[in-house]
């Protein structure tokens, strides 16, 4: 893949719970294929990247010939041994929550704009991730393997669940405190 086809590729199956920037992927290819585990060559198809994604590490503008990147066989152990390793627990960086710490004591009624369009996305996610959901479910039959696709799916789905749960508890919250500061 390109770092493009990479990008769409991470946006198309886990990208509700792991996201990529251009930024990350091109630096990233170019450590692992200085580090022996990935190779690139250059593809004679014209690349596929946008004209603002980015040109180092092998990104090339629409018309360029394209960087494709594959897996050596030392790229296959080392992704077999993260595998195997345990999950490191990471800190969650949320935007909304800092935002709600905020305007609790500066302005509540803004709380509340941000929890409704917090509410919309979770309802527009939740709804790709059902549709997502019943497909994998009809093809899990003949293919085992995305069982891992599914598990993540059905993680997105019950994060978005209990985010919509969250938003109408943070709404009654904030509109109590926003009613007793109504003039």
């Amino acid at each position: 893949m390109s770092g493009y086809d990479l990008k769409q590729a991470i946006q198309a199956t886990f990208g509700h719970f792991w996201t990529e920037s251009f930024g990350q992927i091109y630096p990233e290819l170019g450590r692992l294929t200085e580090a022996g585990l990935i190779t690139a060559s250059s593809s004679p198809e014209v690349g596929g990247e946008s004209a603002g994604a980015p040109v180092s590490a092998g990104g090339g503008r629409r018309g360029a010939p394209r960087q494709v990147y594959e897996l050596t066989d030392a790229g296959v152990a080392h992704l077999d041994d993260w595998l195997m390793a345990p999950a490191r627990s990471q800190v969650r960086r949320n935007e909304l929550l800092l935002k709600l710490y905020f305007a609790g004591t500066r302005a509540p009624a803004i709380g509340l704009d941000h929890i409704a369009r917090q509410r919309a996305d979770l309802r527009r996610r939740l709804a790709l991730l059902t549709r997502v959901e019943s497909r994998l479910r009809m093809v899990l039959v003949d293919s085992p393997a995305l069982i891992g696709w599914l598990a993540g799916v059905r993680h997105g789905v019950l994060v978005a669940e209990a985010g919509l749960r969250w938003c109408d508890e943070a709404e009654e919250l904030l509109a109590a405190v926003v009613s007793r500061s109504a003039p």
